[in-house]
């Protein structure tokens, strides 16, 4: 398979815009936002969020609107009909409530979900956003992180949240933790001295289990763009960036 391929897209090209019906025939992947510093604080690399578009279409509309607009939907599982949520995702991911490595049932290895909370038409609710290490198009990667799905799962606490408090136990299961947003579920305010908070683990380190995926980032053009001809390695012999006086 071929390396990785610089990203150029418009900022204008939100998800907003590419589930514009005038835009059905664009099958270009979907910029949703620059890596916020709570990503990077955890390890992932400065890189654009992206989106696979189809994925995208099937989150923001149901699934009457979804084969109305573009055709039969193979499975059920992205078409949610996520219309407010989709518009307010590119700022929900800026203040996470959580990024957790992802042990849902099925899960894919090597991903991390990230469990915001939005206010939308006065209510606030927790969307669960599904992130992956790489990203591709017509079979070549795609320098950036790859937005795979939202969910919109009532039971986000069993599904996503327990299950990674069950591996922080014995490992690592928590990367980031918001203790202040915690607070406003009383199912998670009781549990106060038992959950880390704030930045828990780096996506690097040893025991982590998406270390091996996320590494791939590490090998796009941008970093290879950004570390040059150097020759300045950490332990296991990867590029390492040095403050100059």
């Amino acid at each position: 398979m071929p390396g990785p391929i610089p990203v150029s897209v418009p900022a204008d090209k939100t998800p907003i815009r590419s589930v514009d019906p005038a835009q059905k025939e664009n099958r270009d992947p979907v910029y949703v936002r620059d890596t916020p510093k709570v990503f990077r604080d955890i390890g992932f690399a400065s890189l654009p969020m992206m989106a696979n578009v189809r994925h995208t279409r099937l989150n923001y509309y149901s699934a009457v609107e979804f084969e109305k607009l573009y055709g039969k939907i193979k499975t059920q599982e992205h078409a949610h009909g996520l219309h407010d949520a989709m518009t307010h995702l590119p700022n929900a991911l800026e203040h996470p409530l959580a990024i957790v490595v992802n042990k849902a049932l099925h899960a894919t290895p090597g991903s991390v979900v990230a469990i915001t909370d939005m206010d939308v038409g006065g209510k606030k609710i927790v969307v669960q956003v599904l992130i992956e290490a790489t990203s591709s198009a017509d079979n070549q990667f795609i320098d950036s992180h790859l937005v795979l799905t939202v969910y919109d799962e009532s039971d986000w606490m069993n599904k996503f949240l327990k299950p990674a408090l069950e591996a922080e136990k014995n490992g690592v299961g928590i990367f980031y933790f918001d203790k202040e947003k915690a607070s406003r579920y009383n199912a998670l305010s009781n549990r106060k001295g038992i959950i880390p908070t704030g930045i828990v683990h780096n996506i690097d380190e040893n025991g982590s289990p998406v270390k091996g995926k996320f590494k791939k980032q590490k090998e796009t053009l941008q970093f290879e763009r950004w570390f040059g001809d150097s020759v300045v390695v950490d332990e296991d012999g990867s590029n390492r960036r040095v403050q100059l006086s």
